[in-house]
């Protein structure tokens, strides 16, 4: 007689729900009180052994429950032939360029309090990149790429410290790929206390994605995000949000960071939500550079544990946003939702090191801007005689490399977490920091659980329109190319 054990499942409440994870196939479903019982079991069990252990009053409904759960493959046959386990493709099977990320201002006007770059500075003095060299940048990402546009991303910094940089490069990259007949995109993270009529121009003209740091009402932000001098800078960045809201192509974002001591996450995002933003990023503050060298993560670990205390509420106010057909810009968060619909497994978090690389304000090539002035990180120079033939893109590693991930239910929803945090932490992609693992589980819990809401609660086009809304170039980009 058949015996059935449940397959590898992660099994949670939440809100008085139950729900389960399926791992291997970044699957997730809602499921019921005798469903639990019968995927919670230890030991094999017949049809019939498992049945009586439901003691249901609708026998059919007992039976029809549990042919379910085999058909799906939630229960499975231990005495049937074990098949070989299936191939999970990568998504990133091209491992050819395709976007570039140009530090164009290795300094900073600003002194944010939980900075990791030294203001800017990456561990060095403040450096400004020349013409030339993002020339060179350019032309490395245009004999790379395989792609049919040229992607450039000015990052810092403050990139716009060296806006005559940035405004040659967009053209250079504009006649760049009208040689190769190829489109163009373009992006930049910025403070947003840099704008003038020309660099806006700029923006709608090329249809920037425009990534604003913005962390929230006046009493947050000049807490948190001063410039060099001392004073907030709050009121400037708010009119400058303004006036970039303004131009219809200009794909505007916000990154808003949060700490334990200062930051209300509700508030951030009900502050943020008075902008028409198209995408928005929340997280909690990492370790500034002091403490990375003094190798201390309590502070860290403060900011994940306020951030959880919130999160929940903020999902909530989204899930009621989404019901009244409201925009909801939150990219990871609907990054998260789009894989469990697709039930899309991938390896690897992002295609820094092959799929993106950053060049700092020297030329020197790095496959992240957090690596950016970390000994042995460099991977080459723009100025390296043919580089196009000899360069060596850092492929990171999957997740069934690292230490950890491969039995985590998470994994393939999280995709474990940044490369580039643990080379940082420990000189090494394997490790995992307990806490930031803690904190990715927790979050995903809520989107499995607004998830759940979305299918049993909504009409499919109204799911399509969330996902649609602000449709252009980029919702074909990945988060980090977005620069989020």
């Amino acid at each position: 007689m058949n015996r059935y054990k449940p397959k590898e499942l992660f099994i949670f409440s939440l809100e008085g729900q139950r729900f389960l994870m399926e791992p291997d196939k970044c699957a997730a479903y809602d499921i019921d009180e005798m469903a639990e019982m019968l995927l919670i079991a230890n030991e094999p069990l017949t049809k019939e052994e498992a049945l009586a252990k439901l003691n249901a009053e609708d026998s059919a409904d007992a039976e029809e429950l549990f042919d379910g759960l085999v058909e799906l493959g939630l229960l499975q046959d231990v005495d049937a032939p074990k098949k070989d386990p299936e191939n999970i493709a990568s998504q990133e099977e091209d491992l050819s360029l395709s976007s570039l990320v140009l530090n164009v201002a290795q300094g900073c006007n600003m002194r944010c309090s939980y900075c990791f770059a030294d203001h800017g500075v990456y561990h060095d003095e403040q450096k400004m990149m020349s013409r030339e060299t993002a020339e060179r940048a350019v032309d490395f990402l245009a004999g790379s790429t395989k792609r049919s546009y040229l992607y450039v991303y000015f990052f810092g910094g403050e990139p716009l410290l060296n806006k005559d940089v940035v405004l040659h490069t967009v053209r250079y990259t504009n006649a760049k790929a009208a040689e190769l007949g190829k489109d163009t995109m373009f992006g930049i993270t910025t403070n947003g206390t840099i704008l003038d009529d020309e660099i806006l121009a700029c923006f709608d003209d090329n249809k920037f994605a425009v990534l604003v740091s913005s962390d929230g009402p006046k009493n947050i932000h000049d807490k948190q995000r001063s410039m060099a001098n001392g004073d907030g800078s709050f009121d400037i960045v708010q009119r400058n949000l303004l006036k970039l809201s303004e131009y219809k192509n200009i794909y505007l974002g916000c990154r808003a960071t949060s700490t334990a001591e200062n930051s209300s996450i509700m508030e951030v995002v009900k502050y943020l939500d008075t902008f028409p933003l198209k995408y928005c990023h929340i997280e909690p503050a990492a370790r500034s550079t002091q403490e990375a060298d003094a190798n201390n993560n309590d502070h860290e670990n403060l900011n994940i544990d306020a951030f959880l205390k919130e999160y929940g509420d903020v999902v909530k106010l989204m899930w009621q946003k989404m019901k009244n057909k409201e925009s909801v810009p939150y990219r990871t968060f609907l990054n998260e939702i789009k894989m469990l619909i697709g039930n899309t497994v991938r390896q690897r978090l992002c295609n820094m090191g092959f799929g993106t690389v950053t060049v700092s304000a020297e030329g020197d090539i790095y496959a992240c801007q957090r690596l950016v002035g970390e000994p042995g990180q460099i991977l080459g120079s723009v100025y390296t005689p043919d580089i196009l033939s000899v360069f060596k893109p850092h492929i990171p590693l999957t997740l069934d490399e690292k230490d950890e991930c491969p039995s985590c239910w998470a994994r393939y929803l999280c995709v474990g977490d940044c490369v580039a945090e643990s080379i940082l932490r420990y000189g090494d992609e394997r490790p995992r920091l307990a806490s930031r693992c803690h904190f990715k589980r927790e979050k995903l819990k809520w989107t499995i659980w607004i998830y759940s809401k979305m299918l049993s609660e909504m009409e499919r086009d109204d799911i399509d329109a969330i996902f649609m809304e602000g449709n252009s170039q980029y919702n074909k980009l990945t988060l980090d190319q977005l620069g989020i």
